[in-house]
Order: C-alpha cells, then structure tokens, then sequence
C-alpha cells in the first residue's frame, strides 16, 4: 500500500540537512567573499542572526513534516492491517477515515491506499477512480506517486476489459517514470508488468510471456506479495492459454506458488476478467464470486 511509498516523500530530513548544514555553511561562504576583511567582525553578527532564523524556520518546518508523515504512516498501517487480516470493510473504513485526519496536503497517499482496499474487494470503477485522481496530481515533486496512480490505472482499466484506455494510459506514464529520481528502476518494471497484463487481456499471450520473462527477477525484488501473487496468476493463465497438448503442465510453476502462499483475495482481482476468473475456478482455488 502507499505506506510503503511515504518513506520516499519524507523530506524532513533533508529540511534538516538544510538548517543544519547548507544555511550556516552558505552564510559563512557569503560573508568571506563579499564581505571585507575589516567589516567581517561587523557583518558577523547581523548574518549569524539571519542565519538562526532561517535554521529555526527550517527546523520547525521539517519537524511539522515529520509529524505529518508519522501521522500517515500510522493511519495506513491500520489500515493495511485489517485489509492483510481479512477485514477489506474496516480497512476501507480506516482509510476514509483518515482523509479527514491527515495533513491536507498528504491525502492523495490516503487515495492511493483507497485504490488498493477497492481494488482488493473487487470494486474495480471505485478502485479506478482514486488510481487515476492520483495519477493526475499536479505537484511536481510527486512524479513516483504519480507513476504508481497511473500505472495502478491502466492496470485496473485493463482488468475490466477497457485495453485502449490501459494503453493511453501507459504511453503517458514513461513521462512521469523518467521524472521519479532513485525510484525509476522499480517504476519501470511495475510499467513493464502492467503493458505485459495488457497484452495477456488482449490475447497476445506471446507477447506477454515475452514482456512477463524480462522483468520476472525485477518483479519479485519490488513487488509487494499481493501484486507479486497477482503476477503469478496471470503468467500461469497466460502460460496455461499459450500452452500446447504436449505442455500442458506450463503453468503449473505459478500455480504451485500460488498454492504456496494462499490466492484466496485473488478472486476480487479477477472480477473483471471472466477468462481469469474462470482459470481460478479450474484451477481448485477459492470460487470467485460475482463483484459486479
């Protein structure tokens, strides 16, 4: 969930970087160079007073920041908690709740966990609405969370059979994923994922074997387990549809995982697919319901 992304956002240590380190430092290189060696003992005092200012400003800045994400961090927790236990309804609860708790400027992480719990309990359009009202954010230092609205979009829009928005969306987010810094790595590959699920529910199966095979050592180092899960199950549809008679047993490498670690929550994944809906069913997993 978005807990996971808060930690790259929290700019309250670099706050303290900058009145700690770069504002007095900065002062003092000011003062040496254009200031003259027989006002310098004058000019100190006046430029230690501005430089206290602006250290304390910066200070209570980042500690208002450290609060605030503390603040989120707690409440997507819980959050996350209750959607891991099995409670999908009281985790959705927790999360609308803290709309109203957290700092105004933090709600589009609480959005991003929303889009998750919908998505989880099989409401795709809900899901949908909070992934792309994400992934249009206008703040230009949120390009990550941005990539992940959006990617999470096209996914979700691809699920649901809508294949030409999907691949609207994912033209637009290389833009954003350039743009996200240390995290591009990890976006790249989650957009890679994304464009080998489309072509999976356009029935290019080789195609996303292909897309699936390239990034398969990526996906389990950056996905969390629900999305890794998620993977395994459309490569085995994908590996099972793409199979011939003489393999039949193809996907059985992501089928034995799955029964590994549980795909019970999978069926919310696939209410929007019938073909992978009824792959869960054959395959002996939990009966999917009907979300719709």
């Amino acid at each position: 969930m978005a807990s996971k992304v808060v930690s790259r956002y929290a700019r309250w240590i670099w706050s303290l970087v900058v009145a700690l380190v770069v504002l007095p430092v900065g002062l003092a290189i000011v003062v040496l160079m254009f200031v003259p060696d027989r006002h310098r003992a004058a000019a100190f005092w006046p430029a230690a007073a501005v430089g206290v200012a602006l250290a304390t400003y910066q200070l209570l800045r980042s500690w208002g920041w450290y609060r605030a994400y503390r603040r989120l961090g707690a409440l997507l927790a819980a959050a996350e908690e209750e959607l891991v236990a099995g409670r999908a309804e009281v985790a959705e609860r927790r999360a609308i709740d803290a709309l109203g708790e957290v700092d105004p400027r933090l709600i589009p992480y609480v959005r991003a966990a929303l889009a998750e719990i919908f998505w989880r309990r099989g409401a795709l359009d809900k899901a949908y609405a909070e992934a792309i009202a994400v992934g249009n954010l206008s703040a230009d230092s949120a390009y990550e969370l941005q990539s992940h609205g959006a990617i999470a979009a096209a996914e979700l829009r691809a699920i649901g059979g809508d294949v030409k928005t999907a691949e609207i969306l994912l033209d637009w987010v290389p833009r954003l994923v350039e743009r996200a810094g240390s995290a591009r790595f990890s976006l790249r590959t989650r957009l890679t994922r994304a464009r080998a699920i489309v072509e999976a529910r356009r029935g290019n199966l080789r195609e996303a074997q292909a897309l699936f095979a390239s990034v398969e050592r990526a996906c389990e180092e950056v996905l969390t387990l629900p999305k890794l899960r998620a993977t395994w199950l459309v490569r085995a549809y994908v590996e099972s549809a793409g199979a011939s008679p003489r393999d039949g047993l193809a996907a059985e490498r992501w089928l034995s995982r799955l029964r590994a670690v549980g795909a019970d929550d999978l069926a919310a994944y696939a209410s929007g697919w019938p073909e992978l809906r009824a792959f869960l069913d054959a395959n002996g997993f939990t009966a999917v319901p009907d979300f719709r």
